[in-house]
């Protein structure tokens, strides 16, 4: 994993962390609150992973496709041109 999309997991879960703590804190005990933002923490943490992992899937996917002979492409054209 890159550094860049670590740090946007962490980001992003920290950012979760303070939205859940905050609304949370207006209506509950300063303990319940950071209990909750620590569960929201780790819940956008998880799925950060997941949607990295997803990401790399679709990106190995279309380097693979940009690596492909183009072979194939040239004998279509040749196929038109003899028609």
């Amino acid at each position: 994993m890159s550094r860049q999309r670590i740090l946007f997991i962490l980001v992003s879960s920290l950012l979760g962390f303070l939205v859940v703590f905050a609304s949370s804190l207006t209506s509950n005990s300063v303990i319940t609150s950071l209990f909750r933002g620590g569960v929201a923490f780790a819940i956008f943490l998880f799925i950060g992973l997941i949607f990295h992992i997803i990401w790399g899937f679709i990106t190995v996917d279309l380097v693979e496709k940009e690596q492909l002979p183009k072979s194939t492409q040239g004998t279509e054209k040749e196929q038109e041109t003899k028609e």
